[in-house]
């Protein structure tokens, strides 16, 4: 789904773009209407912010003259986006702002409609009328082979008669024995999450490869084994946070929930449901499994 607050744009056929991070800069350049930042500049929230506040000339241009601005994630940069919107509104220039999210609102209903305001109310989605009925949605893009069969399983369909205690690994135990290939696990802590996947590569019984990864995860560690899950060399991988939000595997085929307080019905469970419905269209899955199972 996408806010967005219009105005005119003008398209060209061709068009230069510039990589506006990593020391990587825009060039600024005199044209008869003026000094511009032509064609399409790519960047990060964080990036622009910090070029911003670092008065970068490019910033300043760019604020001054572009025709839109795309934020991606909009429902995490809430605050910024509405100073942002603020700031185009006083320049009294005629810039599109476009806030790209999968999950249009936030944990608080007032946030939520902070969130919407601050694009005019505008809100576009792929299906007519799915703004007011995200089930409607849902069905038709899963038609469509866009996004995967969502399949709720009963986790006591899964654990059948352990004991309190081994549940969570019988869980994990009978998904691969039914089929599952890629299992993303998100879990109720860190240490949750080091100790399952250290049973998980103990465990005779579970002929698979499973990893972790956490916030003190080295980068170049991060990278390798979130690679590994992906080329499907790790078959199952835990962490308790770090893969909510801006993490694709297309060959997920089950997602597993071991959050005791969750909110079923809020934007972080949606995003980790979200980790495993990428469908058929787009190179995932045709159905995917969810587990949501609050402990023992």
């Amino acid at each position: 789904e996408a806010f967005v607050k219009l105005s005119p744009l003008t398209l060209e056929m061709e068009i230069e773009y510039w990589r506006f991070w990593r020391g990587n800069f825009a060039e600024i350049r005199e044209v008869d209407r003026g000094v511009i930042v032509p064609g399409l500049t790519i960047t990060s929230v964080q990036q622009f912010r910090k070029r911003m506040e670092n008065m970068d000339p490019s910033v300043k241009t760019l604020m001054d003259t572009a025709d839109v601005i795309v934020v991606d994630e909009a429902h995490r940069n809430l605050d910024w986006i509405e100073s942002l919107s603020e700031d185009l509104i006083r320049r009294g220039n005629k810039t599109s702002l476009v806030g790209i999210t999968a999950t249009p609102s936030r944990s608080m209903v007032e946030e939520t409609g902070r969130l919407a305001a601050a694009f005019n109310h505008n809100v576009l989605v792929p299906i007519e009328g799915g703004e007011l009925d995200p089930e409607k949605m849902t069905s038709e893009l899963t038609n469509m082979g866009i996004l995967s069969n969502r399949i709720e399983v009963d986790p006591s369909d899964l654990f059948g008669e352990s004991p309190e205690g081994k549940r969570k690994i019988a869980i994990i135990e009978k998904l691969m024995e039914t089929g599952s290939k890629s299992v993303i696990v998100f879990t109720d802590s860190v240490e949750e999450a080091r100790s399952l996947a250290s049973i998980c590569r103990l465990s005779e019984e579970i002929e698979a490869n499973a990893d972790h990864i956490e916030a003190n995860t080295p980068l170049s560690t991060r990278r390798s084994t979130v690679e590994a899950f992906r080329n499907g060399d790790v078959q199952i991988l835990f962490n308790f946070g770090i893969l909510t939000t801006g993490f694709d595997s297309p060959n997920i085929d089950a997602v597993v929930i071991f959050r005791k307080a969750i909110n079923r019905k809020g934007s972080l469970f949606t995003q980790m449901v979200g980790r495993g419905l990428r469908g058929p269209k787009f190179g995932g899955t045709k159905s995917c499994r969810l587990v949501h199972y609050r402990g023992d």
